[in-house]
């Protein structure tokens, strides 16, 4: 007895300094789960039952199963799924369709238990039939505009006899693109196919192109040998038919609200009353002011038009009442004036709330610190958007102005770049000044004094960029973009472009075609199977799209396109 709790003892005392003893650990699994076995085999004929078991070498689990396996072609009915240590298996609730092959790709969807580690190119393949079709199709999708790859673009074919579209139904087959925005189907029937690609965002298999961005292939696609399609560039792109979608009194205001973005308006009243309006804030309709007495209401006739160029001609009724509420707030948008001393104009911007009534330049003038003013309104020419309510300005410097930035500053070289060194601008300041009383609204509101500083613009400080235009194309738009693909310049047309007075930092030169020549570049419309026009990044020889812009240096790089 005395012996038995003596080993019991030991025995405690052993599992105790077990339970204390730090793992040593080991190697990191990095090795990618194995399959074993599976049912059906991949490759396998005549298979006719309706669950799937796949064996791998280490026990698994899934990640996200339900969105990492793609199943073509689309299946009826639902699917569950088990794990029993290394075995997955899937029930299916409705029979596969009878001689047809089916393809299974799991992605990331299964990983080891231990790391996560993802099993490499799962794909199982089946035939419900006596033949396995074996055909394939692979491409790449990009962003259209920066023709960057996008990864996880929702990829899809559908039966040239189908009746669904991106826009209306799943496609019959469908896979994603990866990192690198390149797709493939596999095992394949020989026939024909229409190719889309959409950013499924909603994981409903169908594309909203009032907010996912898509693609198309306007080739239909005879499958009889391995194809590999065009690059597909998505974009947004809104197909909707422009409708007005609601009109209503909102206190001091009418308002006409549609269902897209606009990009032109233009309203008459019956009656040929002076209509005063404005774009929406959204640019989804316009806002209408009451400057005019209506008992009744007034037949007004619309015309707008949207992105796609696609015009609406529609008629309502409008009419206001008495209303105790209070007018608008009257605010003004002043940007930052530009100058330029090589150009010896001023440039600039002033975005209103509200449509202008008038606008008096009189008085406007540019002031020195607190010593001298200059009244310029006779080289004040401005341009006015009267449904963005937007003032764009050019500005001659007065030539006593001039002399005054331009003293003890070094000449501009004409070389192809300059080792010059920078001359210091004059700390003296310029500013914009517009009095009271400059704009006054359909409302009545009078701006109060507003005054900007003038930054001007040291050439010296800036790079220039130029190249010859080598192309068969008649019209197109040269742009330069940040790095982050915001527009800074555009030129249209020429055999040459020049971009001046560009800050030191890394750009990208990018081209839009107007193929069919009518003055601007048109996105397409996937209703009447119309791609877009040609859209275009420069890259150098070595690949790369960008292109470095320093201080003080003329960079040339000619265009072929």
């Amino acid at each position: 007895m005395r012996d038995s709790i003596y080993f019991v003892l030991i025995l405690v005392i052993s599992w105790s300094c077990a339970n204390r003893v730090q793992p040593t650990g080991g190697p990191k699994d990095e090795d990618p789960p194995e399959v074993v076995s599976s049912t059906p085999e991949h490759g396998q004929r005549n298979f006719k039952q309706q669950e799937i078991s796949i064996e791998f070498n280490e026990h698994v689990t899934f990640k996200s199963l339900k969105e990492q396996l793609l199943i073509t072609p689309r299946i009826t009915g639902e699917y569950d799924y088990k794990i029993n240590k290394r075995t997955i298996t899937l029930e299916f609730e409705e029979p596969f369709t009878d001689s047809t092959t089916y393809t299974l790709n799991f992605r990331d969807g299964i990983v080891d238990l231990t790391e996560g580690n993802p099993a490499e190119n799962l794909l199982l393949a089946f035939s419900t039939g006596d033949m396995l079709d074996t055909l394939e199709i692979s491409g790449n999708v990009v962003n259209l505009f920066t023709k960057e790859p996008i990864d996880g673009i929702t990829v899809g074919l559908y039966d040239i006899n189908d009746t669904l579209d991106i826009f209306s139904g799943p496609p019959y087959y469908l896979t994603k693109t990866n990192a690198e925005g390149n797709y493939q189907f596999k095992n394949l029937k020989d026939n024909t196919y229409k190719l889309y690609a959409f950013a499924d965002g909603n994981k409903n298999l169908t594309a909203q192109s009032d907010r996912e961005s898509y693609g198309f292939l306007p080739e239909l696609i005879e499958l009889d040998t391995a194809y590999v399609a065009d690059t597909l560039d998505i974009h947004n792109l809104n197909i909707d038919t422009l409708e007005i979608t609601r009109t209503r009194l909102s206190g001091r205001y009418f308002l006409v609200s549609t269902n897209k973005y606009l990009t032109n308006v233009k309203l008459e009243a019956e009656n040929d009353s002076t209509i005063i309006y404005k774009y929406a804030d959204d640019r989804q309709g316009v806002k209408i002011y009451n400057t005019f007495p209506i008992k009744d209401s007034l037949m007004v006739f619309s015309v707008m038009e949207d992105s796609l160029g696609l015009i609406l001609e529609d008629t309502f009724h409008l009419s206001f009442s008495e209303t105790t509420r209070k007018a608008d707030e009257f605010k003004i948008r002043f940007k930052e004036p530009k100058g330029s001393i090589k150009k010896k104009i001023i440039v600039g911007e002033i975005g209103f709330d509200k449509p202008l009534q008038s606008i008096t330049l009189d008085s406007v003038s540019i002031k020195r610190d607190s010593l001298e003013q200059y009244y310029i309104h006779k080289s004040f020419s401005y341009s006015l958007d009267t449904l963005e309510n937007i003032i764009k300005y050019t500005i001659s410097i007065p030539a006593t102005v001039l002399d005054s930035l331009t003293k003890n500053r070094s000449p501009q070289t004409s070389a192809s770049f300059s080792r010059a060194p920078a001359v210091k601008t004059s700390k003296i300041t310029y500013q914009l000044v517009l009095p009271a009383n400059t704009f006054i609204t359909v409302e009545e509101d009078s701006s109060k004094q507003i005054s900007k500083k003038i930054k001007f613009i040291e050439a010296e400080k800036t790079g220039i960029l130029i190249g010859n235009i080598n192309t068969t194309y008649n019209s197109y738009f040269i742009q330069l973009l940040d790095n982050k693909y915001n527009l800074i310049k555009e030129q249209e047309g020429g055999k040459k472009y020049s971009f001046d007075e560009i800050k030191p930092g890394e750009y990208i030169i990018r081209i839009l075609v107007d193929e069919n020549e009518n003055g601007k570049w048109d996105p397409g419309d996937i209703r009447i199977n119309k791609p877009h026009e040609k859209v275009i990044i420069y890259k150098d020889a070595t690949g790369t799209s960008i292109t470095a812009i320093r201080a003080n240096w003329e960079i040339t790089v000619d265009l072929t396109f």
